[in-house]
């Protein structure tokens, strides 16, 4: 048998070993400290966990791995993207904080290429997001039901009361900000029970989806809460399918935003009623048996209510897309700068609100050259993915697979009514999609 005690290639690969091992560990923990906001910034003095350990990892993966450092196969598109935004940077406010953070995350790209090597450590890494997500959310729960508000500490408390519904805004300051956490959580705790081995595993994952959706609809977001019941029915289309392609994956969908318009037409607006105290679920069964519908439609709500706020907010966002056509005509190619659009809209109409929404928001802010570059990442990805699973040689790494691609598919569905494209989640289910095919199934 030869002998291959200090035989170079033999250390080259421990320490490559060695080095991913580190890399997950320190992704990890990262995903586990992306739920906790604000809390991040009190702890570190403005800084987060990923501001610290993505640029540390990337100089330890470049200087270790050495020859078999790679570069991300969608990374040219990205830098194209952050290239075309820098104009439009310029004519922002706070450009140089911006462009910082979309730089920081060629590293991100670079890292998870790099740092991931199978579909087991990419699990292991969504684990630990679900477990820090379900942290927060107990923490949230735990103030609606005892009053103790843990983020009253740093004076960002984690539940509001919004005309006398408490309203959850977590670790965000914002329910809508705290609630694209959940977008992907809810999937991905999801994925975990689909692709558990155990009972115990399984019954932990239901316990750990059953907190986080609560916890969703407790931050009363409508495009969240879709984008997380459509992303969850993706993701199990592909427990027993392989293509979207199919009439099957349409008829899911349509019985889904059917679902959805029924949901947020009259239920929505009784759950509000109920958590504001100003009904009871035993008056609300006993007008549905006497053929009464107080508090169930959207047009009943008090005129003085957050009810009455959600029932006309769209009838804002159809106001601020009239605007938005002449502010993209303004400065077409390059945008006329992030943050500026509300400038521009509080000078027509006297009303500052952003795009709110992610592809005219880049459209109008960065400019149709980086909206061309962003739309290119999502269909490499996507495309990429859907590959993988058509032939993916494990049930398991199918799922982990089509995991990516519906949180991505619900990022995208709740930035249609959101600006997201500066939140890191966004940006690590892009450069994750672009690694899938090949991460080794063990």
């Amino acid at each position: 048998m030869p002998n291959t005690f200090g035989n170079p290639n033999n250390v080259d690969q421990s320490l490559n070993q060695t080095m991913r091992r580190f890399s997950v560990a320190a992704l990890s923990i990262t995903l586990f400290a992306i739920p906790f906001g604000h809390l991040q910034n009190a702890v570190f003095d403005g800084l987060t966990v990923a501001k610290l350990l993505i640029p540390l990892l990337f100089l330890i993966l470049a200087i270790n791995l050495r020859n078999e450092f790679r570069i991300h196969p969608y990374l040219w598109c990205y830098v194209a993207f952050v290239v075309m935004t820098t104009p439009s940077l310029v004519m922002s406010a706070n450009y140089p904080t911006i462009l910082l953070s979309l730089s920081g995350y060629i590293l991100l790209f670079q890292v998870i290429y790099n740092g991931l090597n199978t579909m087991d450590s990419l699990k292991l890494i969504f684990t630990y997001y679900v477990i820090g997500l379900c942290s927060v959310s107990a923490a949230t729960i735990l103030a609606l039901f005892t009053g103790v508000d843990l983020g009253q500490l740093i004076a960002l408390p984690m539940i509001d009361n919004w005309y006398g519904l408490p309203i959850f805004l977590g670790t965000s300051g914002n329910p809508n900000g705290f609630a694209t956490l959940f977008v992907v959580g809810v999937p991905l705790a999801w994925m975990l029970y689909l692709t558990a081995d155990n009972t115990l595993i399984r019954v932990l994952s239901l316990f750990a989806m059953t907190v986080i959706s609560f916890t969703l609809i407790m931050t009363f977001s409508r495009s969240a809460t879709a984008a997380a019941v459509i992303a969850t029915v993706l993701l199990h289309h592909f427990y027993n399918h392989n293509s979207i392609f199919s009439y099957r994956f349409f008829a899911k969908m349509a019985i889904t935003f059917i679902f959805l318009y029924w949901y947020f037409k009259f239920p929505y607006f009784t759950l509000m009623a109920v958590a504001s105290g100003e009904t009871d679920i035993a008056t609300i069964v006993s007008d549905l048996f006497q053929n009464r519908s107080r508090h169930i439609a959207a047009n009943s709500v008090p005129a003085n209510s957050i009810q009455a706020n959600k029932a006309i907010s769209g009838g804002y966002r159809l106001l601020v897309l009239e605007y938005q056509l002449s502010a993209f005509l303004s400065n077409p190619f390059f945008g006329m700068g992030y943050g500026n659009f509300s400038n521009y809209l509080n000078n027509a109409i006297g009303l500052k609100v952003g795009p709110h929404n992610v592809f005219s928001g880049i459209a109008i802010e960065y400019g149709a050259l980086a909206l061309a570059f962003f739309i290119g990442l999502l269909a490499l990805g996507s495309h990429n993915i859907i590959r993988y699973i058509n032939k993916s040689p494990t049930k398991n790494s199918k799922m982990v697979a089509a995991s990516v691609l519906a949180g991505l598919g619900g990022l995208l569905f709740h930035g249609l009514f959101h600006e997201i494209y500066i939140n890191f989640t966004l940006w690590f289910f892009i450069a994750t999609a672009g690694v899938v095919h090949k991460l080794k199934v063990a």
